[in-house]
């Protein structure tokens, strides 16, 4: 039998609120589940912060061991490098015993090159092409150059420098500097012989083969031949070197004055002598030295003869010789220039040990020659009076006596006055091979 149709719809209603409720419930559920889901992945996502924050905190306190560590060895390795570079400033050749590291740094090698230029050798490939440790290194020593990159070789300020230092550095650098007339100027000026590098129209310079000769007077043989030819430049060379005579031209050989200049250095100029010459009796080293007279055109002191007089009524005033210093083993007949002469006092005029000088019996004759002059810079009046016959031999040993006395900074040095010149009001010049000719007056 069927329920009556009142009771149905309270039963539906029931239905529904037990199904609502199971919905609400399972609702409920997830939500719990989602908060809770949600919690856990809160909880993930702090822990793994935590976990981050950890790392980069581990990470962070590595970083600054790290970093002490570094400036540890930052400490260590420059105190090392102090230590080295005191060391090449001892000894700059110690470079090559140090590892490539120390060979690389360019403030070692500067220093290492300052002190020792050939430490140069041992910097690394890349510093030889360092203008300023090149520079430093051939300022040292000029040689080291050749080391240095192709293009340092050829920086003009670099190569002067070299040269500057050791001329020789000539050879090792760019050719095209060996037309440079400055940079050979200077090369030359530390070594004369250097010239045999120079191009030859730089050989046939004659103020630079004269700045040459001053360094060396065998530079001579590197001249050009027109100015071994020149009798200037071989007087300049021969008062140098005696032995360049052999490398000047058969001319100057043959010209007695310049063998004269040559023999007063040294007597084995005689050995390069003409046939001719070698048997004159003026063209020895004794007779060449002996002789009061300079050479024109070589060191001497100026004497101007402005009178000479006969006066048949008077006699000479005799001269004796004097040693002007102490040393009792100087020679006079080997080194003139220690002697000069004085006028004698009444106790020498009449020994027979040192006799005066033109005052032989029969020989002087009657009469004298009185003379006048302006001797040396300062013009220093001198006069006096020679035997009738007196030579200008005579009278050159007179003025050299009195240029010996003259004060200055020369007083120690015998060879400032060893030679006089001897110029007549005419401007004529007293040779050396006219010191035996009798004095001719006016």
């Amino acid at each position: 039998m069927s329920p009556p149709s009142s009771e149905l719809p309270q039963q539906e209603d029931d239905v529904y609120d037990i199904n609502s409720e199971e919905e609400k419930e399972q609702q409920e559920v997830k939500q719990e589940e989602k908060a809770v889901q949600e919690r856990k992945e809160d909880d993930d996502e702090e822990q793994q912060a935590e976990k981050q924050a950890k790392m980069e905190e581990e990470g962070l306190q590595e970083r600054e061991e790290d970093d002490d560590g570094d400036e540890e060895q930052e400490k260590q390795a420059k105190v090392e490098e102090q230590r080295v570079e005191e060391e090449l400033r001892l000894d700059g050749m110690r470079l090559g015993s140090l590892p490539a590291r120390f060979r690389s740094n360019k403030k070692l090698v500067f220093t290492a090159v300052r002190r020792a230029g050939w430490a140069l050798q041992f910097a690394e490939p890349e510093l030889l092409k360092d203008r300023e440790i090149v520079l430093a290194a051939v300022k040292q020593e000029g040689l080291t150059i050749g080391l240095a990159d192709e293009t340092l070789r050829r920086d003009r300020e670099v190569v002067l420098a070299a040269v500057s230092q050791n001329g020789h550095a000539l050879a090792r650098v760019d050719g095209a500097f060996s037309n440079d007339k400055g940079v050979v100027e200077q090369a030359v000026k530390q070594d004369g012989l250097v010239l045999q590098m120079a191009s030859p129209s730089l050989q046939g310079d004659k103020d630079l083969v004269m700045t040459a000769l001053a360094s060396d007077g065998r530079a001579l043989r590197y001249a050009s031949e027109e100015l071994r030819g020149d009798r200037e430049v071989v007087l300049f060379a021969v008062q140098r070197a005696c032995q360049t005579l052999r490398y000047a031209s058969w001319e100057c050989r043959n010209d007695a004055e310049v063998v004269v200049a040559a023999l007063r250095l040294d007597e084995w100029a005689s050995y390069w002598l003409e046939q001719p010459l070698s048997k004159d009796p003026r063209l020895t080293a004794q007779a060449a030295r002996s002789n009061p007279l300079a050479v024109v055109g070589t060191s001497g002191v100026a004497c101007i003869v402005n009178q000479l007089e006969f006066h048949p009524d008077r006699e000479a005033e005799p001269f004796v010789p004097t040693r002007r210093y102490s040393d009792a083993s100087t020679d006079s007949s080997t080194s003139a220039g220690s002697y000069h002469f004085s006028a004698a006092t009444d106790k020498d005029k009449n020994t027979d040990k040192d006799k005066a000088i033109g005052s032989e019996p029969g020989e002087s004759g009657v009469g004298c020659i009185s003379f006048s002059a302006s001797v040396g810079i300062a013009g220093r009046f001198a006069e006096g009076r020679l035997p009738p016959k007196a030579t200008w031999g005579d009278l050159g040993m007179r003025l050299r006596a009195v240029a010996a006395e003259i004060p200055g900074d020369d007083d120690d040095d015998p060879e400032a006055y060893q030679y006089v010149h001897l110029v007549l009001p005419c401007g004529r010049s007293i040779s050396p091979l006219d010191a035996h000719e009798t004095i001719e007056v006016f």
